[in-house]
């Protein structure tokens, strides 16, 4: 009986195999002249303008089309959702940055990113300590994404498991004025106000972009407004060098912090905020400007760029964690910190005939924080602070990369890189605890 009903099914499948078949083999053959070929893609993620297809690593680049169309564009997880080895885990808690994990590397990140080196126009948004933030960066105004994965990122130096570099919108076919206004609406009075002016002639291309968001967010203790202004200058110099200009505000005067609950109080009511940080008006407020300068070279036998940067930040952020021996129950840590951040990178690449070549290049930053902590209610500090400190990283890096054809498809690529990254950290509460 096992075989006949065996049988039986295969009966059963012939004749549908039969009918797929029969239109396949129909199909008249594809002329010669219908293929069109599609031109390679140049990534540059690796530090060296290379073709995607010949360039053997993983990266994928994403157009800003794809990126932008039916999304709000307020997290990252709306970009990279479907990039491969690439986990965006957006919180919906405006007080925290999204947890962005590249095959593993920063999936132990408690906030902000880290273990990933961010680019925007080429200029790092990770810090020598290597923390990353996307504070300066209106996603709205991204027009390309390249990520690159794998042992390729090393060449970024500390904090480069991986590497995510964001284009913004420069339009260089534009010829005249062209202006933008949009918004959007969403639940939990979630709404988004953007506007661009820009201008372009033969020799040069600017912009300037502004942008506001605000929620109210699904949870208690979850408002949530930013403010976003960026500009760009690209002058065209001569038919091989480019000097741009980068400018980026960010304004974030509310970021409320739901923070978390327990299986039973999200069974129960999965909208609360968590008690403590209720009872302390958890959140943050932010302010950030940067501003950063470059030069691009694309000859027929060398490449060269260059930038440099300049970062301010102002952060005042309380907590829900209870202050050191607290008198009251109603007690948090406020944490106030004044960053300044430094830093210029370079790169050069030389191509030979054959398709040999060599690509150097070097990496200078530095970060200085002016931390302290001191006790707050409600979200108001007082108090003698708990600490004042200075904190100091400096990174100095450099790197070498040689890629040599070695027969028709093949090919080698070596790269070496090295790093000295220095902490300080001065302490000036420490004479007053000595004495």
């Amino acid at each position: 009986m096992a075989a006949e009903g065996d049988l039986t099914r295969m009966r059963t499948l012939t004749p549908a195999l039969l009918l797929a078949a029969a239109p396949l083999a129909t199909l008249p053959a594809q002329r010669p002249d219908s293929v069109t070929p599609l031109p390679d893609l140049t990534v540059t993620v690796n530090r060296a303008p290379t073709g995607l297809a010949s360039f053997g690593g993983a990266v994928t680049v994403l157009s800003g089309d794809a990126l932008q169309r039916q999304r709000l564009a307020v997290g990252l997880d709306e970009m990279l959702a479907f990039v491969p080895g690439v986990l965006a885990a957006n919180r919906w808690n405006y007080s925290l940055d999204q947890r962005l994990v590249i095959r593993g590397f920063g999936a132990r990140a408690n906030f902000g990113v880290r273990g990933v080196k961010l680019l925007v126009d080429g200029v790092p948004q990770t810090l020598p300590d290597g923390q990353s933030q996307l504070t300066n960066l209106d996603l709205a105004q991204v027009e390309r994404v390249e990520v690159l994965r794998g042992a390729a990122s090393a060449l970024h130096g500390n904090a480069a498991g991986g590497v995510v570099a964001f284009t913004t919108r420069t339009m260089p076919d534009l010829r005249g004025l062209a202006v933008e206004v949009g918004t959007e609406q969403g639940a939990f009075e979630s709404n988004r106000l953007q506007a661009r002016l820009a201008a372009g002639g033969e020799r040069m291309q600017g912009a300037i972009a502004l942008s506001r968001f605000a929620t109210a967010g699904f949870r208690g203790q979850s408002r949530a407004e930013q403010q976003r202004a960026q500009g760009n200058l690209d002058l065209r110099l001569s038919p091989t060098l480019t000097a741009l200009v980068r400018a980026a505000w960010a304004d974030d005067p509310r970021a409320d912090n739901p923070g978390a609950l327990t299986s039973s109080e999200a069974a129960s009511t999965p909208s609360a905020a968590a008690p403590n940080n209720l009872r302390r008006n958890a959140g943050k407020a932010v302010q950030q400007a940067q501003v950063a300068v470059g030069l691009d070279h694309r000859g027929a036998t060398w490449d060269a760029d260059v930038r440099g940067w300049v970062v301010s930040r102002q952060l005042t952020n309380p907590l829900a964690a209870p202050a050191p021996a607290p008198t009251t129950i109603d007690e948090g840590l406020w944490i106030g910190l004044d960053r300044r951040v430094l830093g210029v990178r370079g790169t050069v690449t030389r191509r030979f005939l054959g398709g040999g070549r060599v690509t150097a290049g070097a990496d200078v930053q530095s970060a200085r924080d002016d931390r302290i902590n001191r006790r707050h209610v409600g979200g108001t500090p007082f108090g003698d602070p708990v600490i004042d400190q200075r904190e100091a990283v400096r990174e100095v890096g450099a790197f070498l990369q040689g890629d040599l054809p070695l027969a028709r498809g093949l090919a080698a690529r070596l790269g070496v890189r090295r790093d000295a990254t220095t902490f300080d950290v001065t302490d000036a509460l420490a004479p007053l605890r000595s004495g």
